[in-house]
């Protein structure tokens, strides 16, 4: 999970702590004192959404292996609200300890890794309301010196973290009740099978009550949930972007802000988006393999040990509250 690099001086030590044997990088169209004082003068934050058409053009992206791959500054500022305090999942987030290191320069573009902890506090949309988590997270940034603006970022999270949050935080009837809502208002979306509900009418004989609008909406969100409770946490083990609930549950979010273009993802069927695009159906089975090499994991595992965080989950609960019912 994404932190915030908000406190400047924090992150400007970490960068320069981790950065003194500079002729360790073989640069080739830039030297690694233009990668740092380029990177420290665009002054990135991953919550200063104000600032992301700076930071990013229209061809940058972020890609999370198990969650997919985000286009342009306002996809990627919506996939990264997802972990901010401004999602419905999280009450407060908060910055913790950081090490950031230049790992390497191809051509114009220097490559940063950054291992963070964030520090999520539950929202009463989670099964855990106001349990703390600190999460560990690892990113590979690609910095272009020469036209300075971040062309691509690689996340990298273990998927002890991912199961946990989807599999154990995100699995409650308030989530459930939310997904379904959003899918009915302001989506619009067939949120239930119609011909269900007539034929539970029918055989109750009780057209009349049927009728009421009260008690269709109440039927109706029931089936919706039954059907969401159905789907599978993930897909092939721990991938969020094929037809699973996870993936839901993330687009959830972006549909409740943006419906134009998100409601098509959470569909229980499915359909091109106003780009094109269909999520939440098949997953693209990134592998972290493709985005990380051993040194990228190694960095994050010990960096993780040393924060008292188990390299091998990627979080620690701090607090725990009473769990709700599912």
């Amino acid at each position: 999970m994404m932190t915030s690099t908000s406190t400047k001086a924090t992150f400007l030590a970490a960068l320069l702590a981790n950065n003194k044997s500079q002729n360790r990088v073989q640069a080739q169209d830039v030297f690694p004192e233009d990668c740092l004082m380029g990177f420290v003068g665009l002054d990135f934050d991953y919550f200063d959404f104000e600032k992301y058409p700076t930071y990013f053009d229209d061809e940058s992206f972020i890609t999370l292996a198990q969650a997919g791959t985000y286009t342009g500054p306002a996809a990627m500022e919506e996939y990264v609200r997802f972990v901010s305090d401004s999602s419905p999942y999280f009450d407060v987030v908060e910055a913790g300890p950081m090490e950031t290191k230049l790992k390497g320069i191809d051509g114009d573009v220097c490559i940063f890794s950054l291992s963070a902890i964030g520090r999520y506090t539950s929202s009463d949309y989670l099964v855990d309301e106001g349990s703390a988590v600190d999460v560990a997270s690892h990113s590979k940034i690609f910095y272009n010196a020469f036209e300075n603006y971040i062309e691509k970022i690689h996340v990298y999270y273990e998927v002890g973290y991912l199961d946990y949050l989807f599999d154990y935080q995100l699995d409650n009837s308030n989530l459930y009740e939310f997904l379904c809502k959003t899918m009915e208002s302001p989506c619009g979306l067939d949120i239930y099978d119609g011909g269900n509900i007539k034929k539970l009418c029918e055989k109750r004989k009780k057209k009349k009550l049927c009728e009421k609008k009260k008690l269709k909406k109440r039927k109706k969100n029931k089936l919706c949930e039954k059907k969401l409770k159905k789907l599978p946490t993930f897909n092939d083990g721990s991938y969020v972007d094929g037809d699973s609930f996870g993936c839901r549950a993330l687009h959830g979010v972006f549909a409740a802000t943006n419906p134009s273009l998100h409601c098509a993802h959470i569909a229980f069927e499915p359909f091109p988006d106003t780009n094109g695009k269909t999520k939440c159906s098949v997953t693209e089975g990134v592998v972290p393999d493709d985005l990380f090499d051993t040194d990228d994991i190694n960095q994050f595992k010990t960096f993780c040990e040393v924060n008292g965080i188990d390299p091998s989950e990627g979080y620690t609960v701090l607090s725990k509250k009473g769990a709700k019912d599912v």
